[in-house]
């Protein structure tokens, strides 16, 4: 980073971030009037680039292609970027809300930021690291998420051809969620569907990706952000191994993250029927523990509703209250919907029961639905 730019805060970042933002669609309009969609989106990263803030001008140059260039370069999207970068001036919390648009968060950037000033102040040898690190918690809703910045601050460039999520070890999950959909999904960008048969998930071949190359100094650094499910129901400890290669020697090393010898990253994907239908019943591990869980569950909602709906107020409003609290909820925290909540657990609820539970699975589920206004009997 230049001597005469040395951001320690946000609001240091931003600023000069916009002010350099404003003069770069000054200089812009004229030279590109005659241009193609393309070459706007590239020429626009190319500037994005020389933001007096290294870090995060090569993360927003290689946001904004991957959401703005090559093919997605149409009339509507260059559009829609210039008003993402008009709008980045208006003041320091539209600056921060376009930034959040693109999946780009100010305190990573900080932290990424200071590490790296950190290290440049004691390496001139490639020096590819992992500066900042967030574990973003969003499943059974959509995928687990990692989200790291890789950069290398020292002064040789490096080649990454390969980024692997490895299974450090794993145990079954046996708890049940009972939340349901009330919410659209999210974007992904690098994806590994987990599983406890396979140890090794190498990101960039499993998403067509290409290899990377990390400048020196921090050219080049880059924030990936990794989505996590599972095909069964367990807890992971995780970590990732990232090899790469000195483009001046030739020399191979590794980083890994995080550092041999400190915590693995530990992620839980309990079975959650109403959003996750990659764990299918036949990949559910402890099936018998999951089953009787199942029952206490259904069990708990019988009894709120025939203590509700026996009385003669047929309070609804306490019964969505205590079915609530057992965990049964959308997504977005709402009271819970008992009938949608049916048509999706009852049939796995019947599948999981043992043989000599069938009946009496099928009664329970009948006399839950019941008490339902204007339910149908069957699932």
């Amino acid at each position: 980073m230049s001597p005469e730019m040395q951001p320690h805060d946000d609001t240091t970042l931003i600023s000069s971030s916009r002010q350099y933002i404003a003069s770069m669609l000054d200089k812009l309009p004229e030279s590109l009037k005659d241009a193609g969609r393309e070459t706007v989106v590239q020429v626009v990263c190319d500037e994005l680039r020389k933001i007096p803030v290294p870090l995060l001008g090569s993360i927003l140059a290689k946001a904004v292609e991957k959401q703005f260039g090559g093919e997605k370069a149409t009339d509507d999207s260059v559009y829609e970027l210039g008003e993402m970068l008009q709008s980045m001036q208006e003041s320091d919390d539209a600056f921060q809300r376009q930034l959040e648009s693109i999946n780009i968060f100010l305190p990573e950037i900080m932290e990424a930021i200071t590490q790296q000033e950190q290290r440049m102040q004691k390496r001139d040898t490639p020096d590819l690291r992992v500066l900042s690190a967030k574990l973003d918690l969003k499943y059974p809703v959509n995928d687990n998420e990692l989200r790291i910045i890789l950069s290398n601050t020292g002064d040789s460039s490096v080649m990454v051809d390969e980024i692997f999520l490895e299974v450090r070890d794993w145990e079954p999950d046996t708890n049940i969620d009972f939340s349901m959909p009330a919410a659209p999904m999210q974007m992904l960008f690098l994806k590994a569907e987990l599983s406890v048969e396979k140890t090794e998930y190498p990101l960039f071949s499993l998403n067509n990706t290409q290899p990377r190359i990390f400048g020196e100094r921090g050219d080049g650094a880059e924030l990936i952000v990794i989505q996590l499910s599972s095909v069964n129901n367990a807890k992971y400890s995780l970590q990732l191994r990232i090899p790469y290669q000195d483009l001046s020697t030739g020399n191979k090393g590794i980083v890994y993250y995080p550092d041999t010898g400190e915590n693995l990253i530990e992620l839980s994907f309990p079975y959650s029927p109403g959003w996750n239908k990659d764990i299918t019943t036949e990949s559910i591990l402890e099936r018998t523990k999951i089953f009787s869980q199942m029952e206490l569950k259904f069990r708990k909602i019988y009894s709120i509703l025939k203590d509700v709906y026996s009385s003669d107020e047929k309070n609804i409003e306490t019964a969505n209250e205590k079915l609530f609290a057992t965990g049964l909820t959308t997504g977005i925290g709402t009271f819970p919907d008992i009938g949608s909540m049916l048509l999706v657990f009852g049939p796995i609820f019947l599948k999981l029961a043992p043989s000599d539970k069938s009946l009496e699975v099928e009664k329970l589920i009948r006399d839950i639905r019941s008490m339902l206004p204007g339910k149908s009997q069957s699932f």
